[in-house]
């Protein structure tokens, strides 16, 4: 299956977004599947046909690389920029966020690793090494 196509970091990965949900850790989960995010697209930007330096060499934002990734496989776009977004509401909290109440930051965390979930086996799936899209799962 896909998970044996999994580079061992990858996995490790998982295992710790899943461990933490399972410990009811969920901004920690939320914070993991965004730099699982990130990673993933960074190490993939060979097969995913994308550059990660601005034109003036700086390193692209995890915004940009998906913007320039939604372009190529528009497919992606929501669940890339549902990571996205949820980890920065964790990571950037604003005063009045509801990120702070614990059911709806465990149901934010769950939909959080269902699209890291998407995005890792589209990326590692065999149909995506042979070059040919994936059929959306949501």
């Amino acid at each position: 299956g896909a998970k044996s196509r999994l580079r061992d970091h990858i996995k490790v990965r998982i295992d710790e977004i899943y461990r933490a949900f399972t410990f009811g850790q969920f901004m920690a989960v939320v914070t993991l599947c965004r730099t699982l995010l990130e990673f993933t697209l960074k190490q993939n930007a060979g097969k995913l046909n994308i550059i990660l330096t601005n034109e003036n060499g700086w390193e692209k934002s995890l915004s940009q690389i998906i913007q320039e990734v939604s372009i190529r496989y528009p497919e992606l776009s929501v669940h890339a920029e549902a990571i996205r977004e949820q980890g920065n509401l964790v990571i950037h909290p604003k005063k009045r966020s509801i990120v702070a109440i614990p059911r709806v930051l465990e149901k934010e965390a769950l939909e959080t690793i269902e699209h890291i979930v998407v995005i890792i086996e589209w990326i590692y799936s065999e149909k995506q090494t042979l070059g040919l899209k994936c059929i959306n799962t949501k």
